[in-house]
């Protein structure tokens, strides 16, 4: 069976899950099957989207600051240090990327003076960014692939770059 073809986005047999060609794509869930042999598995494969609409970005933030409020690396910052409250922040947050990645001018704000301002009450380091862009980079995966979901990925480690530099110099 060539595995590039993908008739009908249905159920079919893998002869072997180690040597199968996986498509950037397409995503692979085991059905049913022995997944420790990795014999004979059964998989459903369905195509994944890019992040195309502002329903999109939605959803990865929602995904997003689920696992970032919850980690134990970074969660304090939202939970304690500022004590966020999404139904006001996702809005805004939404409209930043939405300006980012779908070029609509709809963001008004100045997101590194907000987050210096955060620096000066608990300190954020190169290990607080690297757990955001590791959580950020696991969300858009999860659910994205395409051209705008590298470009979400690309520029949040631009963005956390640049934040941690300005942090490090006191701006």
């Amino acid at each position: 069976m060539d595995n590039t073809v993908l008739p009908n986005y249905s159920t079919t047999k893998l002869p072997n899950y180690s040597t199968t060609f996986l498509p950037s794509k397409i995503r692979w869930r085991p059905i049913s099957g022995d997944y420790r042999q990795g014999l004979n598995l059964t998989f459903n494969y369905f195509p994944v989207p890019d992040l195309t609409t502002r329903q999109d970005i939605d959803k990865l933030l929602a995904d997003f600051y689920a696992l970032a409020m919850a980690d134990a690396g970074i969660g304090h910052f939202f939970t304690e240090v500022v004590a966020l409250n999404l139904e006001t922040h996702l809005p805004v947050i939404g409209n930043f990327w939405e300006s980012v990645l779908l070029g609509q001018p709809v963001y008004r704000g100045n997101p590194m003076l907000i987050h210096l301002e955060l620096a000066a009450r608990a300190p954020l380091t190169t290990v607080h960014f690297e757990r955001w862009l590791a959580l950020w980079r696991q969300c858009v995966h999860t659910s994205f692939a395409g051209e705008r979901a590298t470009l979400a990925i690309d520029r949040a480690e631009q963005i956390a770059r640049l934040m941690l530099l300005k942090i490090e110099q006191g701006h």
